[in-house]
């Protein structure tokens, strides 16, 4: 079950728990809240899924929660674990997972040939679900495999890297490139609370890159320039800083990322 609660951090005190899965935005949370007022809570076991933690929530994690980190990937159609990494040490190998044992997985590219970078699929085993009731068969279901819709990243290791939906992109220079890696890249170099990064285009039909920024400061201009090296050169951006983003509410507070960029589009007139 997942505790919505805006203050599962502190009933998570108070009830003395020692073992917790947390989504990144909680994990955020709970070192949030650990700067404010330490928690009284020594060393739980907590347990954090997709691989988008980043190495700043990671190293705070470990200073003021706990060092016993594991970093899990899976699918519902699947109902098992099948990347997993245990923090040892370096933040930033926290998300470069490896497969758990007895899971078959492969990254392949639009021609489903095995890349370095591309879509991740599942081999799917009896005990997996082969489909949904009472649909046809699907992008999600090909043959043996599931394509559960992320993009991924092998090293030359084999451990993987989740860089987010297929359907959460943005053009560059005419690619189509994973924001999720931008996104956190950018968000560690600028040191604020989440950054999103969406393509567009003016009314005109030039290409535009939006980045907003949640800070309740925006960072000087400087400083963000330096963060924009991590986008190739020639994109108009436009930087948009708010203190706060749309959000659901409940404990978990997931960006409502179509309402973002609905209204930063409406704010410049851009196309979407």
């Amino acid at each position: 079950m997942i505790d919505r609660r805006p203050d599962f951090t502190n009933r998570f005190a108070e009830e003395g728990v020692d073992q917790a899965f947390l989504l990144p935005d909680q994990l955020d949370a709970f070192v949030n809240r650990c700067g404010e007022n330490a928690l009284p809570i020594s060393g739980p076991r907590v347990i954090t899924s997709g691989g988008f933690t980043s190495p700043a929530t990671v190293e705070s994690a470990v200073s003021c929660v706990t060092d016993r980190l594991t970093n899990i990937y899976t699918a519902t159609e699947v109902n098992r674990t099948i990347l997993i990494a245990n923090h040892a040490g370096d933040p930033t190998e926290f998300a470069w997972l490896e497969p758990a044992p007895g899971a078959e997985v492969e990254i392949v590219d639009e021609e489903d040939q095995p890349s370095g970078e591309g879509q991740l699929r599942i081999r799917l085993s009896p005990g997996d679900c082969q489909g949904y009731v009472g649909a046809a068969p699907n992008e999600v279901f090909r043959g043996s495999w599931l394509y559960p819709g992320d993009l991924a990243a092998r090293r030359d290791d084999g451990r993987i890297r989740l860089l987010g939906r297929a359907d959460a992109t943005i053009i560059l220079n005419g690619q189509k490139r994973a924001a999720a890696p931008l996104e956190d890249a950018i968000r560690n170099q600028l040191a604020v609370s989440a950054v999103c990064l969406f393509s567009g285009q003016r009314r005109g039909g030039a290409a535009k890159i939006v980045l907003a920024l949640e800070s309740a400061a925006p960072p000087d201009e400087q400083t963000i320039c330096a963060a924009l090296s991590v986008l190739p050169s020639g994109h108009d951006v436009s930087v948009s800083c708010l203190p706060t983003f749309p959000r659901t509410t409940g404990g978990i507070n997931k960006i409502r990322q179509e309402a973002l960029r609905r209204m930063l589009f409406k704010k410049l007139d851009m196309n979407g």
